[in-house]
Parts: C-alpha cells; structure tokens; sequence
C-alpha cells in the first residue's frame, strides 16, 4: 500500500522486477540518454549554490558501477540490498 496524493494506492510489483531498468536504462535505450534526469545541489562556494546534473547515461554509468563493487562484495542476483540515508 502506497499513500499517493491523499490516498491509499494498492499497488502490484511483479515478482521480476528491476526498479534501475523503469527509470534508469529504459531511458537510454530509448535514446534519451543525453537528457537531465536528476539536478542538485552539490554544495556551495561562498553565497553560491553548485549545480549539478546528471543525465540518465550519466546514471546508468553510476549504477553499473555500483553493482560491480556490490558484486566484488559477492551480492548475487535475485538478493536484495537495502540503503540507509540520513538525512543532514
């Protein structure tokens, strides 16, 4: 159950599914790698604020990268990792 917009969503995930290929990889095979998918805030240099951005090539490098060294830790297919990120 999801809480969307005011409202309790059920929602079905397929017992094979892979969040990074929707969102990520699906984009760059259909030619829309070169687009901006995420912008932020790096950081800032006296009063100014860093921007940066990274494209969905940009990503699917990060992400492939990521699960190589996640392999070299011997996560497998089909295990499941979980990500904590505190909030500063």
């Amino acid at each position: 159950m999801v809480h969307v917009r005011g409202e309790d969503v059920q929602i079905e995930i397929p017992a094979e599914f892979n969040l990074s290929d929707l969102l990520i990889d699906r984009n760059v095979r259909e030619n829309r790698g070169n687009r901006v998918a995420v912008t932020y805030v790096e950081g800032s240099e006296g009063n100014v604020e860093v921007k940066r951005a990274l494209t969905y090539a940009d990503l699917l490098r990060e992400t492939s990268r990521i699960a190589g060294a996640l392999r070299g830790l011997g996560v497998e297919i089909e295990n499941r990792v979980v990500a904590m990120l505190y909030d500063r």
